[in-house]
């Protein structure tokens, strides 16, 4: 009984669990463990990514977006110098088409970038500098600043480490400003 009162206490065996459910689509299970690790972690790093990952399973099962808010919110006062939450917080307005917060929040994002030291124990997604920037440029060409969100989006394009998906992207963004 001790035994197993320690391993359902351990935040990082709940951490797991959670991951191991997450990445096996059974996102109800997988928000049990990760919030029972965010909840008996003392490492700010572990409460940090599971509640990124918490908000990642809600986003998959759909249509609960102020659930999701408020995740990324709780996130970034875990660890407010970190820049994944601000990454997934700016991407999660683009996809909802808030220009204005998606703006907002790859800026933060990029202010803190350049501290990131530690890495996360799973790949949340978090793409580095260039997604920031993607997200801050075609977000800007919304809310007003269209030469620079031009010459960002020309900048990140002729960029040979570019990931396949913001190439897609912004030539698909060039285009339709352009015309």
């Amino acid at each position: 009984e001790f035994r197993r009162v320690l391993f359902r206490s351990n935040p990082i065996t709940n951490f797991w669990l959670g991951f191991e459910y997450d990445i096996n689509g059974q996102t109800a299970s997988a928000v049990s463990y990760y919030l029972r690790a965010a909840e008996r972690a003392f490492e700010t790093s572990i409460q940090y990514e599971s509640l990124l990952r918490i908000a990642k399973c809600f986003e998959r099962q759909k249509n609960r977006n102020f659930t999701v808010s408020g995740l990324y919110t709780r996130a970034i006062t875990v660890d407010p110098h970190r820049p994944e939450a601000y990454f997934l917080f700016s991407e999660f307005y683009y996809l909802n088409k808030d220009w204005q917060n998606c703006y907002l929040y790859a800026t933060l994002g990029l202010s803190l970038a350049t501290k990131l030291n530690e890495k996360t124990l799973t790949d949340i997604g978090y793409t580095g500098t260039t997604g920031l920037e993607y997200y801050k440029a075609i977000s800007g060409w919304y809310v007003g600043f269209y030469a620079q969100s031009k010459d960002t989006l020309n900048k990140l394009q002729s960029l040979q480490s570019l990931e396949h998906k913001y190439k897609k992207l912004i030539e698909t963004d060039l285009t339709a400003i352009t015309k």
